[in-house]
């Protein structure tokens, strides 16, 4: 396959993967995995207290007073120290929150943990000790992070996150940042990995204006001449970079100064990214090309991912290199146009990935996704074997695959479940941003059936009962102040099961004998004899067809045989739905 041959990749994804084991190893589902060296101290306080704290493990220091304690430290624990940060809204009021020491720091899930700037500077800076030394190993799980803007000291880099040592970044949501370059995010010179994530609505329209998500940069320096630099590292995987704005590479943008090449490196695997917009500053220098991923210093290799959407102003622009940067596909792509140049096996090409919406929805886990609709081009279409498919999660912690095979992008559609005969209710379609206006939304169930949806504070849904088993593509319409708009949704119909007994009979050998051989029930309650069939092993080698029939409580099978010679037979009955249980 083109993976074993393609090393390069292999070694990004394998960093990828050193990073987040190391590190996610002292994280667990609900906090930290116990260990006799590291400390674990939790946040007392949203305040954004500044004084120093003398007793860490009290519960009443400040994010930032225990960061700082960090900082202090005259060694690097092993493993490191961890911050827990309960659920609730923390506001910087004093700067960046600097660390320079390995640390991690995990919030209590993005939708309810959030750190964000009253002032114009970053959210975090992560950055080696001003002394010297090593630059610091960081997690950061489960926060928001949002409202930074970029300051001088880091050149106007990183509005949100500033970022020159090797940065995890896992169930985030990184938001609303603002910078001349990295909007979102600043990967300077660092290894930046990000996972499971959300970044959206930043924007780097201040002067040049580049980077409006993520921007990965290397040191080249440019004097008289150019000389080249540190290169930056940058792997996406499972994760959504949408909705973000910029002069150039309003998604991606991995560049360095003077087109000098760095080597930067990016690895972008089960992601997707799209609506992100470039767009010419007034008064300022042109828009470029490459809205959704921007490379020009180094290489992307690009897997199982989607990019679509993204605009240069109103042109379609979603990927763009300047030699002797390179884009290269490693296959199972999806993209909306051509310029991403994705013609590697089961890329796709002109092609709409069917989004149940446009807007970033609340669909499940951590942070918000596009979702895909359940007949998208990119639903089961990645092969289950695939290095990317079985046994990884997409960016909610669904388990991949659901289907045949994995979904193109950060998305995997999950069908919902019914046992045919039994009355399925549930959540159809999530609550949309407009609201819901009457008349009520109007559900059609893919078997011919319709029916009026209800609608509570999360969503939309609706009670049916389906007659037969199968798969059934159904849809939710609805009208709101931004207009109609169908949702469509998936449904495995289960077969409801049987129950038989066998039922002894007696013969005479050579002559020929009617009997019922079997009895059994449906849990499907509208199943009818027509329904069944029946095929009975006489034991002696030979085989017929039953005859169902009904009988108290249920159904009978029974048949008639000539055994020729006497002895006891064992006999099995197969029964069978129309349906094939």
């Amino acid at each position: 396959m083109q993976f074993a041959i393609n090393p390069w990749l292999h070694s990004r994804l394998r960093l990828a993967a050193i990073v987040a084991t190391t590190l996610l190893a002292l994280t667990g589902a609900g906090g930290l995995v116990a260990s006799a060296r590291a400390a674990t101290y939790t946040v007392g306080t949203t305040e954004d207290l500044t004084t120093t704290c003398e007793n860490p493990a009290s519960g009443t220091c400040s994010l930032r007073q225990l960061i700082n304690y960090e900082n202090a430290l005259a060694t690097t624990p092993s493993p490191p120290d961890a911050i827990v940060v309960p659920a609730g809204k923390y506001s910087l009021t004093s700067g960046a929150l600097l660390i320079t020491q390995t640390l991690v720091i995990n919030g209590k899930g993005a939708r309810t943990t959030g750190v964000n700037v009253a002032g114009a500077f970053p959210v975090f800076e992560i950055k080696p000790p001003a002394n010297g030394g090593n630059a610091p190993t960081v997690v950061i799980t489960g926060l928001e992070i949002a409202g930074g803007t970029a300051s001088r000291i880091n050149g106007f880099f990183g509005g949100d996150i500033y970022n020159t040592g090797s940065l995890l970044l896992s169930e985030d949501w990184i938001t609303a940042g603002s910078a001349s370059s990295g909007g979102g995010i600043s990967n300077d010179t660092g290894t930046l990995v990000l996972q499971h994530s959300l970044v959206s609505g930043n924007v780097a329209n201040n002067g040049e204006g580049d980077s409006g998500a993520i921007q990965n940069h290397g040191s080249a320096v440019c004097g008289a001449a150019c000389s080249p630099g540190k290169k930056a590292v940058l792997v996406v995987e499972d994760s959504t970079v949408a909705s973000n704005d910029a002069r150039l590479g309003a998604g991606i943008f991995s560049w360095s100064e003077g087109g000098v090449a760095d080597g930067n490196e990016v690895s972008i695997v089960n992601s997707t990214i799209a609506y992100n917009s470039t767009r010419e500053e007034i008064g300022g220098p042109a828009h470029g090309p490459g809205a959704g991923l921007r490379i020009d210093d180094g290489k992307a290799f690009v897997a199982n991912s989607l990019l679509a959407f993204n605009k240069e102003e109103a042109i379609p622009s979603n990927c763009t290199a300047s030699p002797p940067a390179t884009i290269v596909s490693i296959g199972y792509n999806l993209e909306s146009g051509i310029d991403c140049g994705f013609k590697t096996t089961g890329d796709r090409q002109e092609t709409e990935p069917k989004f149940i919406s446009s807007e970033l929805q609340n669909n499940g886990g951590n942070t918000n996704t596009l979702a895909l609709e359940p007949k998208s081009p990119g639903v089961d279409a990645i092969p289950a074997n695939n290095p990317f498919c079985a046994g990884r999660t997409d960016q909610r912690g669904v388990t991949r695959p659901q289907g045949a095979g994995c979904d193109i992008g950060a998305f995997e559609v999950v069908p919902l479940q019914a046992i045919e005969g039994a009355q399925f209710s549930g959540q159809l379609a999530t609550r949309p941003n407009c609201g819901i206006l009457l008349p009520a939304p109007t559900i059609e169930w893919g078997d011919g059936q319709t029916s009026e949806g209800t609608v509570d504070v999360a969503g939309i849904n609706g009670s049916h009962t389906y007659a037969e088993e199968g798969t059934f593509t159904g849809s939710v319409t609805y009208h709101n102040d931004c207009g109609e708009h169908r949702v469509a949704f998936l449904v495995n119909v289960a077969d409801a099961p049987l129950t038989a007994t066998g039922v002894p009979v007696s013969a005479t050998a050579g002559a020929q004998f009617g009997a019922t051989v079997a009895t059994f029930t449906d849990a499907d309650p509208a199943g009818t004899t027509s329904d069944y069939t029946a095929t009975i092993n006489w034991g002696d080698g030979s085989a017929s067809a039953g005859t169902v029939a009904p009988a108290p409580g249920g159904f009978a099978v029974t048949g008639s045989h000539t055994y020729a010679a006497a002895g006891t037979y064992p006999t099995s009955i197969a029964i069978n739905d129309g349906g094939g249980a």
